[in-house]
């Protein structure tokens, strides 16, 4: 893995052997989603937004509030039940003091994430576009603009979270000053 061999972190400890993992597949998400805009498939780009917002969601928890049991059982049972992500995200807000942040999130883009993924009305709708009857993407720059910056911000919250638990703390600085430019 690039990361542990560009900056020696151990992953024998479970917490950031999953942070580790997590943030892999978010980079390799986010990589997918700037490819499938690029060669116009919007839906399928749409859709992966969820996963990645799962994957973030799931990196707060396990950084903050999962206790050394639930990290073992997390890694060896791929039936293990998170928290409800109502639960979860209330959790995570209140370790991190973050005020809502998360919920917040959570209750302005979740349901339109779970239509573009499962093929909901949100899905459906973008398939009509033109007088003409066609059927095909048909999504907004704006609608479109606004999936690469999620897929981008999501990113950028767990590569800090990831820097900052594992010591990397001017890695983190740097990137939330990207963030905030």
């Amino acid at each position: 893995m690039e990361l542990r061999e560009g900056l020696g972190i151990n992953l024998g400890e479970r917490k950031i052997y999953l942070l580790a993992a997590y943030l892999d597949i978010v980079i390799e998400h986010h990589a997918a989603i700037d490819l499938l805009v690029k060669n116009e498939r919007f839906g399928s780009a749409f859709a992966l937004l969820r996963p990645v917002a799962e994957t973030i969601y799931r990196s707060a928890w396990v950084n903050a509030c999962a206790t050394s049991q639930q990290l073992d059982q997390l890694v060896e049972d791929d039936n293990f039940d998170f928290p409800k992500l109502k639960n979860m995200m209330e959790k995570v807000d209140l370790t991190y003091s973050t005020d809502g942040f998360f919920q917040n999130v959570k209750s302005d883009s979740w349901k339109a994430m779970c239509s573009y993924a499962h093929s909901g009305l949100l899905q459906i709708t973008r398939r009509f576009g033109g007088e003409d009857g066609h059927i095909g993407p048909n999504y907004s720059e704006a609608e479109i603009l606004e999936v690469l910056k999620g897929s981008s911000t999501f990113l950028f919250l767990l590569a800090i979270l990831f820097f900052k638990s594992t010591n990397y703390k001017d890695q983190a600085s740097e990137i939330e000053k990207l963030i905030l430019n």
